[in-house]
């Protein structure tokens, strides 16, 4: 079996819980530390081997693809560097339909090659994608990134049943934000998928809140794997979660960290929402 050379990152999604911000700017753009979130998941996707990668956009996502194509003073060394080891392309998801649907924009451009899929709103603090590369290149059957979550919040997440065998859980049950979560393993990406996901998603309906879930497509594969990711995870989901990732990651990314410590701590900020 090759390795895995194509990715596909969603970056379809409004930022509605981002707004005043996502207004004017997609989530995907918003800075974290020094470089904009898109830019840490593109580099994850590049390190990892992959050097084939489509973004799936909506509309008012232009400053994300004008980032790549015309990146902004002090940032082009950066950029630069990532497109000389990748080749990005963009398709437009044309309604807002879920991450399932989203995925489906991709299947001419994977073609019949094994794939990841990286969130485009989604942070580690080291990278990850390689690992479940090493795991689907040894095991021969897709993957997915998932960890424990607080039980009180598993049923917003796609969930997982199944035989635990050290850092793999061989996938018997999966059912997307259940009410009533037959565990706490929650799917937390990324993914390594293989083509045939197309055709599940072709005979997957609207599922929860009315959209095409990736999770249920992925029930569909006779074996799948969770890989429990042994990282910490930064869903940049609301102001909260990108304020405390930029505070946490400024010991951990770079160039700026001194700059952001020194403007404030966590015990800082305070009122509605504070962070803890």
């Amino acid at each position: 079996m090759g390795g895995v050379r194509k990715a596909v990152i969603p970056a379809a999604g409004l930022g509605t819980r981002l707004y005043p911000f996502t207004k004017v700017l997609p989530k995907e753009m918003l800075p974290l530390l020094n470089k904009p979130l898109i830019h840490y998941v593109v580099e994850e996707a590049v390190a990892a081997g992959v050097d084939d990668i489509l973004i799936v956009v909506s509309r008012n996502k232009e400053a994300l693809i004008d980032y790549f194509d015309k990146p902004p003073s002090g940032l082009e060394d950066n950029v630069t560097h990532l497109l000389e080891k990748a080749t990005l392309y963009y398709v437009r998801q044309r309604e807002a339909l879920g991450l399932g649907d989203a995925i489906r924009y991709a299947r001419k451009h994977v073609g019949g090659e094994p794939f990841a899929v990286l969130l485009g709103d989604t942070v580690f603090d080291r990278p990850v994608l390689g690992e479940l590369v090493g795991v689907f290149m040894d095991k021969g059957c897709p993957v997915m990134g998932v960890e424990r979550v607080d039980p009180s919040l598993a049923s917003r997440y796609g969930i997982v049943e199944g035989e635990v065998r050290g850092d793999l859980v061989e996938i018997t049950r999966m059912v997307e934000k259940p009410t009533n979560p037959p565990t706490n393993i929650a799917i937390t990406g990324p993914y390594i998928l293989t083509s045939e996901v197309f055709d599940y998603l072709e005979r997957t309906g609207p599922g929860a809140k009315g959209e095409i879930q990736l999770t249920d497509a992925l029930a569909h594969y006779p074996r799948k794997l969770g890989y429990f990711v042994k990282a910490k995870r930064y869903d940049i989901g609301d102001v909260d979660s990108w304020l405390r990732a930029n505070m946490e990651l400024s010991g951990v990314l770079t160039e700026r960290a001194n700059t952001i410590q020194g403007v404030a701590t966590p015990n800082t900020l305070r009122g509605e929402g504070e962070l803890k």
